[in-house]
């Protein structure tokens, strides 16, 4: 034993154990690099990702059977193999067969105090790693948390397009072609956007697939094509650069093939679009999610919805892209295959709704229909049409009445009544406020002064949000059989709220508190309240327009639009497709003056590197004096 102890030293010295350790060390960790990359989808790998992967695979390999054969031969020809172990185990080993050894390398290793440490350490270290990656993977595939803390949620497919894309049937194939140099080269982070976007279809919809084609990987022209037309791509296979962008595929699968049935083509600029504040081009704004979910309605939707929109009367614009026009919100439509047309029933040969339409607009009409007018959208209604109308309170001075006002009335206001029970009524609401001396001061809009309803499927997912309203309209519900009228948008009760409507708008009266109704809905049921087997007609009644002009729509402050939005999908009877707070994607900026930006590098350059001097310097001295 003495001898044993004496040859100690000589051991500790031999470095191929300390070798052999490393080399297993790092072949294991080569090996979890590619079990963790391999955990991304392979069919979206690309080039430089599989060549990464098999690099990581073999050269774990190689590490890791280098490291064995190495710690085998050290523990085959060392004869101190044992050394710092226990007396009794170095003997024992130490012209024990090759077998025995590595039987007892535990013990071996265990035997030495600092192993014993080190194993320790070493295991909590391991244990506390491998909690938190399986922990990460568990709520990124099923989604128990995560945070997206991007301003425009960027990695988080919205509501609507989560509930859009769960009606999906039929397979769906997202078929991305880009030369992945030529993407990365432009900006790094644009690959890994689109690619974490897919991730978020599928795991909504395990009928959507992805799979990603490099048209740099082929080389041949003619190659290239052929594996193009296996994939189902249609048109011109030529022009690399029309190809590239996102192809979106609806088919159905034989024998475990994807068949294309149709296909819509996502270009780069519809995915990216630039900013056009930004003078050098290079900020981008990623709209993948409108365009892939708009993509997937066209295709699954074969048949779009025809909104019409009445004209001839004063409305607001549907192309205006001024504050008081409806173009966002008719963008906002249009981006859910839908089609939007205007109507002018006095121009229209047949003096009718035109037969294709599926959900009729009147928006504020400024002056009266005509009787054929009226009578055409009657017969529409009658025949199971749905209709939004937005009922904005117009009136005139009439000296007659002394001081009183004469209200106009478009037309639609008796249809409404008697046939769906809701009245419009002839006042003006708005919110007045005291301020010093007993002066009463108007507000110009109404906000955070309404409850949503908790019944309705219309209002119900965004009845925490704030709508905003400008002088209103209220709204009575009167009792017609067989028709369901239930009130939207409430006033708060309470004598805290000063909320008065007036019917005079131009006198100094004081108006009766509320509570008012500004929005209501009705269709028609059977005797027994359910629906009848016809389909009903719709009818969404709002006692302002203002709400609806981009001024207000635009705002993610409100809901203004996802209230809109969701009127829509209920009269076209798409349930499914209410939702609440809609995502709108916009770009990030950080705007920063001339002298601002200067501050920062003067920070940047000269204040961090003088303050870690500064502070090398103060260390240096303390130790000095210590």
């Amino acid at each position: 034993m003495s001898d044993l102890r004496k040859h100690a030293p000589q051991a500790n010295r031999s470095p191929l154990g300390i070798m052999a350790l490393i080399s297993i060390i790092l072949g294991a960790l080569f090996f979890l690099g590619y079990l963790f990359s391999s955990l991304q989808d392979p069919e979206l790998a690309t080039e430089s990702e599989s060549r990464r992967l098999v690099f990581l695979f073999w050269a774990g390999s190689f590490l890791f059977v280098q490291g064995v054969a190495i710690g085998l031969f050290h523990i085959a020809r060392d004869p101190h193999f044992a050394t710092g172990a226990t007396d009794a185990l170095a003997a024992r080993l130490q012209d024990a067969p090759l077998w025995k050894r590595v039987l007892y390398i535990p013990v071996v290793v265990l035997g030495h105090r600092r192993a014993r440490g080190f194993a320790n350490a070493s295991f909590q270290i391991v244990l506390g790693i491998t909690l938190f990656v399986l922990a990460n993977y568990l709520f990124a595939r099923h989604e128990l948390w995560r945070i997206d803390v991007t301003k425009s949620q960027v990695f988080t497919l919205s509501e609507e397009s989560r509930a859009l894309v769960e009606e999906v049937e039929a397979p769906i194939r997202l078929l991305l072609i880009v030369p992945e140099a030529g993407l990365n080269n432009e900006n790094p982070e644009l690959l890994r956007q689109l690619r974490a976007l897919i991730a978020e279809y599928r795991e909504a919809n395990s009928l959507i697939s992805g799979e990603f084609f490099n048209t740099l990987s082929v080389s041949d022209a003619l190659e290239r094509q052929e594996k193009l037309k296996a994939l189902g791509v249609t048109g011109d296979l030529t022009n690399d650069q029309a190809l590239m962008g996102l192809i979106v595929q609806i088919g159905k699968k034989d024998a475990g093939e994807f068949e294309v049935v149709r296909s819509k083509r996502v270009s780069l600029d519809e995915l990216w679009q630039r900013d056009p504040s930004d003078r050098s081009g290079r900020r981008l704004a990623f709209n993948g999610e409108r365009a892939i979910t708009t993509a997937i309605l066209e295709l699954r939707d074969t048949k779009k919805s025809v909104i019409y929109f009445l004209t001839g009367h004063g409305e607001p614009s549907i192309g205006a892209m001024g504050g008081s026009g409806l173009a966002y919100w008719v963008e906002r439509i249009r981006e859910r295959n839908m089609e939007v047309k205007a109507l002018n029933l006095v121009e229209e040969d047949s003096n009718a709704v035109p037969d294709d339409a599926d959900l009729l607009i009147v928006a504020g009409p400024r002056s009266q229909m005509t009787k054929i007018e009226t009578a055409a959208i009657a017969t529409y209604l009658k025949g199971g049409g749905d209709l939004i109308f937005l009922a904005e309170g117009r009136y005139e001075s009439a000296p007659a009445l002394g001081d009183g006002v004469e209200w106009l009335e478009v037309g639609l206001e008796d249809l409404i009544r008697d046939h769906y029970g809701i009245l419009c009524r002839d006042r003006i609401v708005s919110v007045i406020r005291e301020v010093s001396g007993g002066r009463q001061v108007r507000t110009a809009d109404l906000e955070g002064v309404f409850r949503f309803s908790h019944r309705h499927p219309l209002v119900r997912p965004i009845q925490r949000g704030r709508m905003y309203l400008r002088t209103a309209r209220p709204l009575t519900t009167l009792t017609i059989k067989n028709v369901i009228t239930e009130s939207l948008l409430k006033s708060l009760e309470g004598r805290d709220r000063a909320y008065f409507g007036q019917a005079n708008p131009g006198s100094r009266e004081r108006g009766k508190p509320g509570p008012y109704s500004f929005a209501m809905a009705a269709h028609a049921h059977d005797s027994t309240g359910k629906t009848g087997p016809k389909t009903p007609s719709r009818v969404v009644v709002v006692g302002d327009l203002d709400f609806a002009t981009t001024e207000f729509t635009s705002q993610r402050s409100n809901v203004n639009l996802e209230f809109l939005m969701n009127a829509i999908q209920w009269c076209l009877e798409r349930e499914t497709r209410i939702v609440g707070k809609v995502k709108i994607q916009e770009p990030t900026r950080l705007v920063m003056t001339r002298d601002q930006i200067a501050q920062i590098s003067l920070v940047a350059v000269f204040g961090l590197p003088s303050f870690a001097i500064g502070l090398g310097i103060v260390a240096f001295a303390i130790r000095r004096r210590s």
